[in-house]
């Protein structure tokens, strides 16, 4: 499913946009489209590796699976 979505972007990246659009053949709207993903992708990792942290540190507490199950009083 596409949604249709009104942005508003510096001049400079309005510039880039339409310069690379230009050079690759994309529509604009491929380019954020695939610019976004791999910035989310960026940003999972990110919280990935804050979460990593925290677990290393000793501020966030893992537990096995089933450790989990037995904890939640459920059956594996």
């Amino acid at each position: 499913m596409t949604v249709r979505k009104l942005i508003t972007l510096p001049d400079t990246l309005i510039e880039e946009l339409e310069a690379l659009s230009k050079a690759t053949g994309e529509k604009q709207s491929e380019l954020i489209a695939n610019a976004l993903d791999m910035y989310f992708d960026y940003l999972d990792a990110k919280a990935a590796e804050k979460q990593l942290k925290a677990i290393h540190e000793g501020s966030e507490k893992v537990y096995s699976f089933e450790a989990a199950m037995r904890e939640l009083s459920l059956e594996a």
